[in-house]
């Protein structure tokens, strides 16, 4: 890792989120009337479109429900909103706790994450630690998701910091391999204890507080 670190790049899901939780996923699977093996398959493959903004919530669940036997009502459509979002809800708290241990240090913090219009919404209506990032890079306002390398450009000249000085944590390594192309530094998120390691090994940014919840 370069010597000077400027800016810490969150992705959100898997990375400030825990996986996805399970019984919202199930609910999310019984309100689309989809077997556990058809309905992974089926959340995924529209969901690009959807993180990009070029389908909306009606039409990536109209998608989804079209495989199995129920209607897209406006009603359950809500319902699945509403087990969508809480399913990216179970938050480690340890790596908010890092952002913002991060800010009193002096650096600055960002979010680059593939996210849906109705998560973003959610989010800045009731998460209190989202002010704990400077700025939020969000794929359904720029119409980009990672791994495209547009958004990594976007991103560095939004920050107005040399990509060098920029470190991007995230769980995919194709999108952590994106974003070293474009010159930032980059750590694939696999554990909070993981990430430890990886900043007390190479000693330039304060080693994360471990407290708060598990």
């Amino acid at each position: 890792m370069a010597l000077q670190i400027e800016c810490i790049l969150f992705d959100y899901g898997h990375v400030i989120t825990r996986r996805q939780n399970g019984n919202h996923l199930a609910k999310l699977q019984e309100l689309a009337g989809l077997s556990a093996s058809e309905f992974p398959g089926m959340y995924r493959v529209y969901r690009d479109e959807y993180d990009r903004g070029v389908i909306d919530v009606a039409e990536y669940w109209g998608r989804i429900l079209s495989h199995g036997s129920v209607s897209p009502d406006a009603v359950r459509v809500q319902e699945l909103v509403r087990e969508d979002v809480l399913s990216w809800g179970d938050l480690d708290q340890r790596v908010i706790a890092w952002a913002a241990q991060l800010k009193r240090a002096g650096y600055r913090t960002a979010i680059l994450s593939n996210m849906p219009e109705e998560i973003l919404v959610h989010l800045r209506e009731h998460a209190d630690w989202w002010t704990y990032f400077d700025e939020h890079i969000i794929s359904c306002e720029l119409k980009w998701t990672k791994p495209d390398r547009r958004i990594y450009r976007h991103t560095i000249q939004m920050l107005g910091i040399p990509a060098e000085r920029i470190l991007f944590l995230d769980d995919m390594p194709e999108n952590i391999d994106a974003a070293r192309a474009e010159g930032m530094q980059g750590f694939v998120f696999t554990s909070f204890e993981d990430l430890v390691a990886f900043v007390r090994a190479n000693g330039v940014l304060p080693v994360p507080e471990e407290r708060g919840e598990g």
